[in-house]
């Protein structure tokens, strides 16, 4: 396995929400939806992608992880983990701090 951190392709996009069970989407919504992400992640096996998530927000002051999904087969693997533990790490290393309060 190996992660690719890149814009995911539309059809692959697609066609990765519908075999994990979320909503589809239309060409015109994952077009824009894709270029707006702040930080997309796929975990690939050979050439085929079997895991994938994305950052939206504005990369400021708000992120909200979405599209976290593995395909079927390849469930209860750790792959969520993987996709979860990159995704973190892009949040604590690429967008700025955050004021905690006590």
């Amino acid at each position: 396995m190996k992660i690719v951190e890149a814009e995911i392709p539309l059809k692959i996009y697609q066609n990765m929400r519908v075999a994990c069970g979320l909503s589809p989407k239309t060409d015109e919504a994952g077009k824009i939806g894709l270029k707006n992400s702040l930080y997309s992640i796929m975990v690939m096996e050979e050439d085929e992608v079997i895991g994938m998530g994305r950052i939206i927000g504005d990369g400021g002051c708000f992120c909200q992880v979405v599209d976290i999904c593995v395909i079927p087969e390849k469930q209860g693997k750790g792959i969520g983990k993987l996709i979860m533990e990159s995704i973190t790490n892009y949040i604590h290393n690429k967008l700025p701090e955050y004021k905690r309060t006590p």
